[in-house]
């Protein structure tokens, strides 16, 4: 009897590099890789990628690789399998320390100036007519393929690679500024006045600019694809959120200049390497926020790197975690860099990606069975705009335009806390940095009429808005000098007087606060004298609650022991509850370095739970925000991809939160899926 094909079939999309001379061995190779890792797609990287390509490709090269391509698409065609192209250089990419790329006597190209004054020597100026008639000539030539994606890589940055590491300042782009603001501008000139504090109309007409210069060219390339191919989809490699957002990428502008037909998006899913929890979880946040960004319809591929593609470097088990990660925020299908760039796969001494791959797939697919859809996923809020850039402060003194960048303070803190997080925007939410200054006076009433968590730059930033009522501040004071902060409240952190040592939280702030504020944490000194306030938590006149850290998550990142610590643990889910008013939707306990997620559907939640830490997790303990249905049954799956009943714990926390223990150990790397039931659940999900 025949199965019916699930409604959401999980796809593994390989990257390959294929030899520019034909090889009966190579190409055995890929079909051993693609039936033993059950590969649903391939990317060919095309002409020459990493080691083997001198930058930009030229005709010759590209139509000796549109020879070799052709009787391997034929060849998956036949097996039912697409095939799709992946552009290894357009803009540029990245450059060899002991060997540099030089293409100065390859192209008569219009070379870029880095913001330091540095002329490229591999990487054009974006706005130069030949290189732009040049790159077209490669894609519209690929496109003769009939690739059913072809992917732009180097993510189309206004912020240029290879020897530059900055947007272009030519001449030619210093006179077009000139025309924009009707004012003339020296290179050195103009990055101080675009790095200047808001408001700041000259930054903004800079941002415009790099916009429209991604605009134009993915709107260019999608165009000449297109004209020979109108089925191929155009597929674009992307940096994290932050990175875009420092060169005024406004996305539904791009994703317009890409299709129709809707375009694929490749977001990066984690760290290339073996990594530290908190890179994994930096990493699998990016494609967290980009699904959270890109509308209904955007084929979404988040992308496994495993470069320098050796299991020195990175586990089959790192792979496992990240990708089961991606498929519990309902992401199907899955981009795959598991191949040397450097080709002769049939050299390859380990096997254990692919394999791992293949035994893995049910797994996957069970989850995807789920059909988890973005807004199911629960947790507390976090804000974002693309406008963040706009209000970047206290940069004047830097260098480089890359410095408007503004980190995502509480994305990777909380989870690793085992608290889970949403970008849904409902209830509190946190934000850091200037994001507050991104909303207009009736969207700050309606936040701040809510619950919202801050970071001390975002109180400030509420302070200079002339909002310093909904927070409680009246005025910037000067930092204090501490060593430690003290829970002074138990409802607050339970244990009064439990130190938290502050050595990694960079400067404390302080401010003048609202007599209504109240105290609940303090800051100390080596003779435990009290050195300036802590948390503090204040309830404005519209009844919203507010909480401030004292400190500014873009000086020194949260993710450092000074705050993934069981004390800042126990203060934030205490302090979350009281701005809520009600339970937080999933917090796990008693496992550090988890990276939790909560999906609520009409008659049954999900939870998935990812061990980061090299610690196993002896048993599952979490609490939940009470469903509006009782908890029946709870279901594990297992490795096959097949469930199992698990016996379980139920306890009321409280009125509104259900505690949950179940026997299931959770190994380093591992990741715990579970369903919780409840009335008319059947067994159609199994």
């Amino acid at each position: 009897m025949k199965t019916r094909p699930p409604r959401r079939p999980v796809r593994y999309h390989l990257r390959f590099q294929a030899s520019l001379t034909p090889s009966a061995r190579e190409d055995a190779a890929l079909r051993r890789i693609v039936k033993t890792a059950r590969i649903d797609e391939v990317i060919f990287i095309a002409p020459h990628a990493e080691e083997r390509s001198p930058g930009m490709g030229s005709f010759a090269e590209r139509d000796r690789a549109v020879r070799r391509l052709k009787p391997l698409f034929r060849s998956l065609h036949a097996k039912g399998i697409p095939a799709s192209l992946n552009i290894w250089w357009t803009m540029g990419f990245s450059n060899f320390p002991n060997f540099p790329r030089d293409l100065r006597s390859r192209f008569p190209f219009r070379w870029a100036v880095s913001a330091e004054g540095r002329t490229s020597r591999c990487i054009a100026c974006p706005r130069d007519p030949a290189w732009r008639r040049h790159v077209l000539g490669i894609f519209r030539r690929f496109a003769r393929l009939a690739p059913a994606c072809l992917w732009i890589d180097d993510d189309v940055c206004a912020t240029l690679r290879g020897d530059v590491s900055s947007p272009c300042f030519c001449p030619n782009c210093l006179a077009e500024m000139e025309r924009r603001t009707g004012r003339p501008f020296s290179r050195a000139r103009l990055v101080r006045a675009i790095l200047k504090d808001p408001p700041n109309r000259l930054r903004e007409t800079w941002l415009a600019f790099q916009a429209q210069i991604i605009r134009d060219i993915l709107r260019d390339l999608s165009a000449a694809v297109h004209q020979v191919s109108p089925s191929t989809r155009m597929g674009a490699m992307c940096s994290p959120m932050e990175t875009h957002n420092a060169e005024g990428r406004i996305w539904s502008d791009a994703l317009q200049a890409l299709g129709p037909p809707a375009p694929c998006l490749r977001p990066h899913l984690g760290p290339y390497t073996q990594s530290a929890p908190e890179a994994l979880a930096a990493g699998f946040n990016s494609t967290l926020l980009a699904q959270s960004v890109w509308p209904d319809g955007t084929r979404i591929m988040p992308e496994i790197d495993h470069w320098p593609h050796t299991r020195f470097a990175k586990s089959a088990r790192c792979m496992f975690t990240q990708m089961a990660l991606a498929q519990l925020i309902g992401i199907p299908e899955i981009t795959l860099s598991i191949n040397r760039y450097a080709g002769r796969p049939d050299l390859e001494r380990d096997r254990a990606w692919e394999i791992t791959l293949g035994e893995s797939k049910d797994f996957y697919q069970a989850i995807a069975n789920l059909g988890i859809a973005r807004e199911e996923i629960q947790g507390v809020g976090l804000f974002f705009s693309e406008e963040i850039c706009r209000h970047t402060r206290g940069v004047s003194e830097g260098a480089l335009p890359r410095q408007l960048k503004r980190q995502r303070v509480w994305d990777d803190l909380l989870p690793l806390l085992g608290i889970s997080i949403s970008h849904a925007g409902h209830g509190v939410t946190a934000f850091g940095g200037e994001q507050v200054c991104c909303l207009d006076a009736a969207a700050l009433e309606r936040v701040f009429s809510r619950g919202a968590l801050l970071d001390a730059r975002a109180a400030e930033c509420m302070l200079r808005l002339g909002q310093g009522a909904l927070v409680g501040v009246k005025q910037r004071l000067p930092n204090a000098r501490a060593v430690l902060e003290t829970v002074e409240d138990p409802r607050f952190g339970r244990l009064v007087g439990d130190p938290v040592n502050l050595r990694s939280v960079g400067s404390a702030w302080q401010f003048r606060w609202s007599p209504a504020a109240r105290e609940v944490s303090l800051l100390r000194g080596y003779r435990w004298e009290r050195t300036g306030h802590g948390i503090m938590l204040f309830e404005n006149a519209l009844g919203g609650r507010v909480a401030v850290l004292p400190f500014d998550g873009n000086e020194r990142a949260f993710t450092t022991p000074s705050h993934l610590n069981w004390t800042r643990q126990a203060q934030l889910i205490d302090i979350l509850e009281w701005l809520g008013r009600a339970p937080l939707p999933l917090v796990v306990h008693e496992a550090p370095m988890v990276y939790p997620i909560l999906i609520r559907q009409a008659t049954r939640l999900i939870v998935g739970i990812a061990n980061l830490h090299s610690d196993p997790i002896p048993r599952l303990r979490f609490t939940v925000r009470k469903p509006s249905f009782p908890i029946r049954r709870i279901h594990a799956l297992r490795s096959d991809g097949r469930w199992t009943k698990l016996p379980a714990i139920l306890r009321d926390s409280s009125e509104r939160s259900l505690s949950v223990e179940v026997r299931r150990e959770v190994r380093h790397l591992d990741v715990a899926v579970l369903r919780l039931e409840g009335m008319g659940c059947g067994e159609k999900w199994a």
